[in-house]
């Protein structure tokens, strides 16, 4: 399987970050998409497609993928040229988009990060993680970090979401809050923060060279309907979250 990094975006610091991109086993030469280009619009409308797949209901809509992500910061991920692409996820795609077809040249993205830096050096928000292909979620939230040189991330995810378990394969995961009433699905929302592993540790994560990030913490199981402010995060399976050990009494 070779793949074609990506970083989707317009400004100065895109074309940078796609420069840091590290070389990779099963890669080929990272790509910049402008996403103002002429050229540009089928890639924009298959990211698009890819998340919508991924989400269905919480698909982001064209204008914040413009606004809110390409233009401000950049999407980060990889993609297969068009004939690499399995024939149905390919059909399907561009179904979703609304192309008739592709050149079978056409980069089609697969797996995509995208994060926002805030006024604290280093501190990134992120958000739109997808995959359409196991195991490439989470080298695309890693290549992310690594281009954008973070060292703190705030997430937002759900508790309920399978991509929760590859957040937390970077490293415990601070939550600062369960249930945020004013986001589409405030029931479920989780909002967590994670000091960002190493650069050298995510180029391996990236890579796909290496999988999780290790701990040492003493941990207990919880449902993860049981999760609270202040916990630390450290896995989740189909039922429950492993936190690490709560202190005794009740909680502060």
């Amino acid at each position: 399987m070779s793949l074609v990094p990506f970083v989707f975006g317009h400004g100065p610091w895109a074309r940078d970050w796609r420069d840091r991109v590290p070389a990779m086993r099963d890669c080929d030469d990272a790509a910049f998409v402008d996403v103002l280009a002429p050229s540009s619009p089928a890639f924009f409308h298959l990211l698009l497609a890819g998340n919508a797949r991924a989400f269905g209901g919480m698909a982001i809509p064209a204008w914040v993928q413009l606004d809110c992500a390409t233009l401000p910061s950049a999407m980060v991920g990889f993609a297969q040229r068009a004939r690499d692409v399995d024939p149905a996820l390919r059909a399907d795609l561009c179904r979703r988009a609304g192309l008739a077809a592709v050149d079978d040249d056409a980069l089609v993205p697969l797996a995509e990060f995208c994060a926002l830096s805030t006024p604290q050096p280093g501190h990134v928000v992120g958000f739109s993680l997808f995959s359409l292909l196991p195991g490439l979620g989470l080298r695309a939230k890693a290549l992310g970090l690594y281009v954008q040189q973070a060292t703190t991330q705030t997430g937002i995810t759900q508790i309920d979401n399978g991509a929760l378990r590859t957040h937390c394969r970077f490293g415990p995961l601070v939550v600062q809050q369960v249930g945020v009433q004013v986001h589409s699905k405030p029931g479920t929302t989780l909002i967590y923060t994670l000091t960002s592993p190493a650069p050298s540790t995510l180029s391996a994560l990236a890579d796909g060279s290496l999988t999780r990030v290790d701990h040492a913490l003493p941990t207990e199981r919880i449902p993860r309907e049981a999760l609270r402010a202040g916990d630390v995060l450290v896995d989740v399976d189909a039922r429950d979250a492993v936190v690490a050990q709560r202190p005794s009494g009740p909680p502060a």
